[in-house]
């Protein structure tokens, strides 16, 4: 069986190839057998990862004809449905931001937290408090929980003002999925001053559980996005899609 990092590595190498060929909707995507060869995956690597996208909504599959492309990909890229770190997403949607890192320390976990993060009463968490701003005006404010346990070895201060997703990778940690519910808000009067914000300036709250590939939780996070600047889009779906082969 495909490991979920392998299919991963195969999808992203496909929406590569998407890009590159410039396809549109409607195209049909290579084979199974040719994308195998091309990327160096196995054949079961390479089917998980179009049932990925298939999930995603990026491809469809019309039985005995092969895979086709159904979006444009900056359509996919702007969905909320997939998870990247916000350094991904602002590069996506053009913004170029800086990093204020507000705060970091380590400390006992909240109810709240131990309990997203399946933690025992003894374990410390560390918390990440950054601001992403565009020049001086800021977008994004985040605060990053996660187990004190994840972290190898002391990183260089300037390490967490970049992808925290990365960060967890150079840990041996790859954040698979997350559970994330929205919200719209406003930021906290003693955050909106210290950003210099107006306190009515409308913001989307993401709060969000990210597990690993295997199903554990690794991260709790609160990212508020500047309402006037962010949307988000999500495909709903009234059937649930089918898990068959494209044959």
């Amino acid at each position: 069986m495909p490991t979920s990092t392998a299919s991963s590595k195969a999808r992203d190498q496909i929406l590569r190839l998407i890009e590159a060929q410039d396809l549109k909707p409607g195209d049909r995507l290579p084979a199974e057998d040719s994308l195998s060869r091309a990327f160096g995956f196995s054949r079961p690597t390479v089917r998980e990862a179009l049932r990925q996208l298939e999930r995603e909504q990026v491809i469809y599959c019309v039985h005995g004809r092969g895979r086709f492309v159904s979006t444009d990909l900056q359509r996919y890229r702007d969905a909320i449905t997939r998870l990247r770190s916000v350094t991904e997403m602002s590069q996506a949607l053009g913004f170029t931001l800086t990093t204020s890192v507000l705060g970091l320390q380590t400390r006992l976990p909240s109810d709240e937290e131990r309990g997203h993060l399946h933690l025992e009463t003894s374990e410390r968490v560390v918390e990440l408090i950054r601001a992403r701003l565009a020049e001086t005006d800021p977008l994004i404010y985040s605060v990053d929980v996660f187990p004190e346990t994840v972290v190898k070895g002391l990183p260089d201060p300037a390490v967490w003002a970049g992808s925290l997703v990365r960060l967890f990778e150079s840990w041996g940690v790859t954040l698979a999925y997350a559970e994330t519910s929205i919200h719209a808000t406003l930021l906290p009067p003693a955050v909106a001053r210290h950003l210099g914000v107006v306190r009515t300036l409308p913001w989307i709250l993401l709060i969000q559980v990210n597990y690993d590939t295997e199903r554990r939780p690794r991260l709790f996070s609160h990212d508020y996005h500047r309402g006037d600047k962010f949307s988000f889009r999500v495909t709903r779906h009234r059937f649930a899609l089918g898990e068959e082969d494209c044959l």
